[in-house]
């Protein structure tokens, strides 16, 4: 049992130590569809960054992550995403928001499918 534990406690921690290493590129451009496409890993891991690091905790690199991710979702050609005040109640909240579109943006990423918008809402509300 003892061990079990302390399986469950090093996987939770790896877990959260991965989560902490991203970094915003250094330098990004965002200007055609190819540069688009070529941050889109770094959005998936940026938005797995937002979701796992405490709101209080890392205030400027939050500021950083959600700049780039903004800036990132404001052009993608392949990302549209859609707010329904019925479902995103909590625009009120900057943070909350950005976790909202990321984890809509990373369904896309790693989908494919921008049709879907339920999937998409789902998957941003579940972030």
């Amino acid at each position: 049992m003892k061990n079990l534990l302390l399986l469950f406690a090093s996987f939770f921690l790896c877990i959260q130590l991965s989560a902490q290493t991203f970094e915003v590129p250094a330098n990004y451009k965002l200007k055609s569809k190819k540069d688009y496409a070529k941050y889109e890993q770094d959005i998936v891991q940026a938005v797995d960054w937002l979701i796992n690091t405490p709101l209080s905790s890392d205030k400027k690199k939050r500021e950083e992550v959600n700049a780039f991710l903004l800036q990132w979702l404001t052009g993608s050609p392949s990302v549209s995403s859609g707010l329904d005040p019925n479902i995103a109640s909590f625009t009120e909240c900057g943070d909350c928001l950005m976790i909202f579109m990321g984890g809509w943006a990373k369904y896309v990423i790693e989908t494919k499918d921008n049709s879907d918008k339920v999937e998409a809402n789902l998957a941003g509300l579940e972030s």
